[in-house]
């Protein structure tokens, strides 16, 4: 390149630093702009998800870029996506494949292409399970109920596992109710849910239950009237094998009371002899706050 003398007049000397750089911009021309890579979120695809693209761009001049998509779904254009974002009903198999082309204004740069993006399984999900009843005793059964839903319709097993106190029952797998002589009181319960649809699993922990203290109960009632005594022998039993005593509640206040055995006895006026009414109400506890009422009709006639 040949020097500029240094006694040229602003004006030219001007007009000759812009003809250069004119001549040096045609000289180099246009560049195209680029794709670098393209981020695909989410990076596995299932069948209720968006699908969205996340290019980063270059050009080389610093010009603005625009990106023009062209999505297809197994192997069909996909003529209402136009954007970054992929909003449309996929299945599971399905084939995603989109071009991208940048432009600069000026000149499109090369074509990106990413795919093909496959629909990968979605796993089962247990929606909802009740264990029925909370407050569980010694004496009463344990029942599980289970909701399932796979989005792609597909077949969705259920396996059942029992733990208690911490160790997997193999007796009680797959079993929908439990109940006693299976656990006593003070016994930790959980049931393991596992849903499968044969590719993919989902497993569900339930909230643990112990088992309460369950009351006794009465069983029978002997009554006995001699000599103006009445006697009235409770039977009882106790689902966990407590101790049990007998209480009276209400009833004759000569009433004597044997707690252990379970037996009451009083004497009947004599002016009642003969046609006597009365009831008692009785109460078995047991030492862990377990208790049980009946109300018991006495009648004597003749």
């Amino acid at each position: 390149m040949s020097s500029v003398p240094c006694n040229l007049p602003k004006v030219l000397w001007i007009s000759v630093i812009m003809l250069l750089i004119t001549c040096g911009e045609k000289k180099g021309g246009n560049h195209p702009p680029r794709i670098d890579m393209v981020r695909i979120n989410p990076e596995v695809i299932h069948t209720l998800d968006r699908v969205i693209l996340n290019p980063v761009v270059s050009d080389p001049d610093g010009d603005e870029v625009t990106i023009s998509y062209q999505w297809r779904l197994n192997g069909s254009p996909i003529l209402t996506a136009k954007s970054s974002t992929l909003s449309v009903e996929l299945r599971k198999g399905d084939r995603i494949e989109v071009e991208l082309t940048p432009d600069d204004g000026k000149t499109k740069g090369k074509i990106y292409r990413v795919g093909p993006l496959i629909v990968k399984n979605s796993p089962p999900q247990i929606i909802e399970y009740t264990l029925s009843p909370i407050n569980l005793t010694s004496d009463t059964t344990l029942a599980l109920s289970v909701k399932t839903e796979d989005i792609d319709g597909d077949r969705v097993e259920v396996t059942v596992d029992w733990e208690l106190n911490g160790n997997i029952v193999d007796d009680l797998k797959n079993h929908y109710q439990i109940s006693p002589p299976n656990f006593r009181r003070g016994d930790k319960i959980v049931c393991i849910l596992t849903a499968t649809d044969g590719e993919d699993f989902h497993r569900v922990r339930s909230t643990e239950i112990e088992v309460k203290n369950a009351p006794p109960k009465f069983v029978d009632f002997n009554s006995a009237y001699q000599n103006g005594k009445i006697t009235v022998q409770v039977t009882g039993s106790d689902p966990d094998g407590d101790p049990i005593i007998l209480e009276l509640v209400s009833g004759p206040a000569t009433t004597k009371i044997d707690r252990k055995n379970l037996r009451l006895t009083w004497e009947v006026p004599e002016t009642l002899r003969d046609a006597y009414t009365d009831t008692l109400l009785l109460k078995l506890s047991d030492p862990f706050g377990g208790n049980s009422e009946v109300k018991l009709p006495i009648t004597i006639s003749y």
